[in-house]
């Protein structure tokens, strides 16, 4: 990224020199002949003026149009945090739901005093371990 800057503003310094330079080179006046008076105007300022101009407008027209994808990329960062609080919820449901598990010592087949439930024999593993 930072390279991207250094070639912008070099690519800016450039444009910026241009101006100076063709203000410089074209100082001289001319009458621009408006409907009620004549007024005398340097040259680069005819030139300069609107280029600035249609800089300023196209920039802010951009500014305007991008709002739109501002606005979806702010509401798809909320949704994220949203699902990713619900993803850490269910995380922690589940370790609790894990750490509640009944586990294979505590079966009633392994707990002396206690039988096994019906159709199971005193010596059967206990069921999803193999």
């Amino acid at each position: 990224m930072p390279l991207i800057r250094l070639i912008v503003s070099l690519v800016l310094l450039v444009f910026a020199a241009a101006c100076v330079l063709f203000a410089i080179l074209n100082y001289e006046a001319v009458t621009v002949d408006l409907v009620v008076d004549r007024l005398p105007v340097p040259l680069f300022l005819l030139t300069l003026v609107p280029l600035a101009l249609g800089v300023l407008i196209g920039w802010f027209l951009a500014w305007m149009k991008a709002g739109r994808t501002r606005r979806e990329k702010r509401r798809e960062h909320k949704r994220v945090r949203e699902l990713e609080r619900e993803v850490d919820g269910m995380k922690a449901r589940k370790t609790e739901a894990e750490r509640r598990q009944v586990t294979p010592a505590m079966t009633p087949a392994a707990v002396p005093g206690l039988s096994p439930p019906r159709g199971q024999s005193q010596l059967a593993a206990p069921t999803g371990e193999r």
